[in-house]
């Protein structure tokens, strides 16, 4: 199960970066995961979402981030730079310098 999340959560990660469209709420709540996974001493209770109208279990307690790290955050960390590596290329071979850099600080 864990590499099919991961796999597919970098995969939907990939299709936002690309503008399309995606629903970033669950993948607020995926990442969310991957931190409640790693703690001990969980405390769940009641409140609201963040616009105030739908409850939601909200998980707190101590622990570490080690699923989170491993399973998420490396990975994540990788495609994003492989990502960006190769827009980087794509856009230096198709653009000016003037035209780069202003892409670069968008």
């Amino acid at each position: 199960i864990k590499n099919e999340l991961q796999s597919a959560f970098l995969s939907v990660i990939q299709r936002d970066r690309e503008d399309e469209a995606t629903d970033r709420g669950l993948m607020r709540t995926v990442c969310n995961m991957f931190v409640q996974v790693g703690m001990t001493d969980v405390k769940i209770t009641k409140g609201k979402d963040a616009t105030g109208q739908a409850d939601v279990l909200l998980w707190s307690g101590g622990g570490n981030k080690h699923i989170y790290n491993t399973h998420f955050e490396a990975p994540f960390l990788k495609a994003s730079r492989d990502y960006w590596e190769a827009q980087a290329m794509l856009w230096l071979e198709s653009m000016s310098c003037l035209e780069y850099v202003r892409k670069v600080h968008q």
